[in-house]
């Protein structure tokens, strides 16, 4: 590397720091300082809904031997139904599905609800979608809340299970 292409990194490095620390000295809002907040966060396992079938005989050739089942099943966890309502508007109305790439990982909810500071009733609805002809009994907890919260400017009221993940509670 020449001089010249030593000096010019090293003056351009220079600015780069220069315009970042200058920037970081610009005054942002974050909200007009009385919004508040009904955050949901919890998460739950689910319920594993497992779907099998009996291989033919040409797909059981193509296994190795110590590999060969007659049946194969996939196991993936039913998705939840999550509705949300402020007052009498419904907010939120989504299905909820569970993570990871075959669908077999923990479901997260995780909603920011901007709220006005005072009383709100807030209703929660989360329940699994089970399939059709799930026998009856699979599981799979549905919470639900219906309570009016009372919030502050600036305040985040947290919606979340409690330690069995069988109810919903605020803290």
């Amino acid at each position: 590397m020449s001089t010249l292409q030593r000096i010019s990194a090293f003056v351009v490095g220079t600015l780069a720091i220069i315009a970042i620390a200058a920037a970081s000295r610009i005054p942002i809002s974050l909200g007009t300082g009385t919004d508040a907040l009904v955050r949901l966060s919890w998460r739950v396992d689910g319920i594993i809904m497992e779907e099998c079938r009996q291989l033919t005989d040409e797909e059981l050739e193509k296994l190795p031997v110590h590999m060969r089942n007659e049946n194969a099943c996939i196991g993936r966890i039913a998705p939840y139904h999550l509705q949300v309502g402020l007052e009498e508007t419904r907010l939120v109305d989504d299905t909820i599905y569970p993570g990871g790439a075959r669908g077999d990982r923990p479901i997260y909810v995780l909603h920011d609800i901007p709220v006005t500071p005072g009383r709100h009733r807030v209703r929660i609805r989360f329940e699994p979608i089970l399939p059709v002809g799930a026998p009856p009994g699979i599981g799979g907890i549905p919470l639900y809340m219906d309570t009016v919260v009372t919030v502050r400017a600036t305040q985040i009221v947290l919606v979340t299970t409690d330690e069995n993940a069988t109810d919903l509670v605020i803290r």
